[in-house]
């Protein structure tokens, strides 16, 4: 077997131990109440067993989404991921023929955007697809139940809509909910709060 069928069934193998991993019953904590911060009552956690199945793949995705400015993340990612292919093709092209020849130099140069189109692929499907998630599950009816911190595509760290964001947040188990939306002056940011 050629060392990159070994390497790919290993990736493969981690992959797969990842998603049994992922299926394992947890104990999530939260969510808590605001005045006393202890847990809430009537009121759970549920995140379905689909999720869980895909939460390997979607793990980059949540990694990108929790950076403080998604935009500047994604291209310095993108950057990355070109130097770091273009690099390891002529690597391997060296390797196995002991210099680099002009050839590897296009190997390399068709390698960078293969693999960016991977990666936007990637980006297209985790952005354009409602992948199954947390929700709050509700076992009292009368609990209010409110999403304090929001952002939308106007902050820098977000890239969903106000009315896609009301919707998700809605169909989550949320009544009151309250977009921050950023305003950058300088290395001063003042908040403008609305209520949706």
């Amino acid at each position: 077997m050629k060392q990159s069928g070994k390497t790919a069934g290993i990736i493969v193998l981690l992959l797969l131990l990842l998603t049994l991993l992922a299926l394992l019953p947890g104990n999530p904590q939260g969510p808590f109440d605001a005045r006393d911060y202890q847990p809430a009552r009537g009121v759970e956690l549920g995140f379905p067993t689909t999720g869980a199945i895909i939460e390997p793949l979607l793990a980059p995705g949540m990694a990108l989404a929790g950076e403080p400015d998604v935009r500047i993340t994604t291209i310095s990612t993108l950057i990355w991921i070109i130097i770091i292919t273009a690099g390891y093709t002529l690597h391997r092209r060296k390797r196995h023929d002991c210099c680099i020849k002009p050839a590897h130099l296009l190997h390399a140069l068709l390698a960078a955007p293969a693999a960016t189109g991977i990666f936007l692929s990637y980006l297209g499907f985790t952005l354009l697809v409602h992948l199954p998630g947390w929700k709050l599950n509700m076992t009292d009816p009368d609990l209010i139940v409110a999403e304090l911190q929001t952002h939308t595509v106007y902050s820098r760290d977000e890239l969903i809509t106000p009315t896609r964001n009301l919707a998700l947040l809605g169909a989550r188990g949320f009544g009151p909910v309250m977009l921050v939306v950023p305003q950058y002056h300088g290395n001063k940011q003042q908040r403008r709060n609305s209520r949706g």
